[in-house]
């Protein structure tokens, strides 16, 4: 009704059958268990229990001052009531029922005479993040690869993951997005988006005064001041001297190739 999560221990008698409060409907039943995942032998169990969490030999405060050793569900249910909480200020749960569903979640089944239950899991979703965005301009010679990243974060720490992508050939020129996934042992995944920016190649020339070339793209115009040859005869001397993909193309006797132009040879 307040949207409250509330959990309690089992109780500590090794019987079938929970102890008031955890028996009631709508709270989460905590019961207890070792360092290796085994189901201590007084926590009690049966099929109102939700969850089991660490509850054996755990150090804390005591009288005087002093720390000591205690086992029980009073000590396994804090373990899972401050899981709740860092779950709840992540943003990963909010209701108790998302709580509860994603304490649940866990790869640690444990089993307790007829009782099957999870060990709470308290790993936060992942986060994927994308750090770069990439940028391909390799426009007259063999296609470029340019590198995309993302980062899977386990809390306040990322663990990076590399993974190879099979060739993509057919984005367009500009900017386009590409969205990543990371998905953990649990199946929580988390998306992140990035640009990758393909230059537009193809420009509409035109001719302008003056045998000057002018360029057009959706980048800008650029003008150029160099002049092809008007002579008569082939000049082949000429085409390395030629920077401009534009200059090369417009002189026959030259071929552009990689990048440079180079002169035709003659048959």
């Amino acid at each position: 009704q307040y949207n409250v999560t509330t959990l309690a221990a089992a109780g500590n008698n090794g019987q079938d059958g929970l102890n008031w409060p955890a028996c009631m409907t709508n709270v989460i039943a905590v019961g207890s268990t070792d360092a290796n995942d085994v189901a201590y032998r007084t926590s009690n169990h049966g099929h109102e229990l939700d969850i089991f969490a660490p509850g054996v030999g755990i150090q804390t405060t005591a009288m005087g001052g002093k720390q000591q050793r205690w086992t029980g569900t009073s000590h396994a249910c804090p373990h899972a009531a401050g899981c709740a909480a860092l779950l709840m200020s992540s943003g990963d749960a909010v209701t108790p029922a998302q709580v509860e569903a994603r304490l649940k979640l866990s790869e640690v089944m444990v089993t307790q005479s007829t009782t099957t239950a999870p060990r709470i899991n308290c790993k936060p979703n992942p986060r994927a993040r994308c750090h770069t965005t990439a940028v391909l301009t390799n426009c007259h010679q063999t296609p470029s690869s340019s590198e995309l990243q993302a980062v899977m974060d386990r809390g306040s720490t990322g663990e990076p993951i590399e993974w190879t992508f099979a060739p993509h050939s057919n984005l367009q020129p500009g900017p386009n997005t590409v969205t990543m996934t990371v998905k953990d042992i649990l199946g929580l995944t988390d998306t992140c988006n990035t640009t990758v920016t393909v230059q537009d190649c193809d420009n509409t020339r035109k001719k302008g005064g003056g045998g000057d070339d002018t360029e057009t793209s959706d980048h800008g115009t650029t003008t150029t001041s160099a002049t092809t040859p008007t002579s008569s005869r082939p000049n082949r001397n000429v085409c390395p001297q030629l920077v401009k993909a534009s200059q090369c193309f417009r002189n026959h006797s030259c071929l552009w190739k990689r990048g440079k132009c180079f002169s035709r040879v003659s048959t």
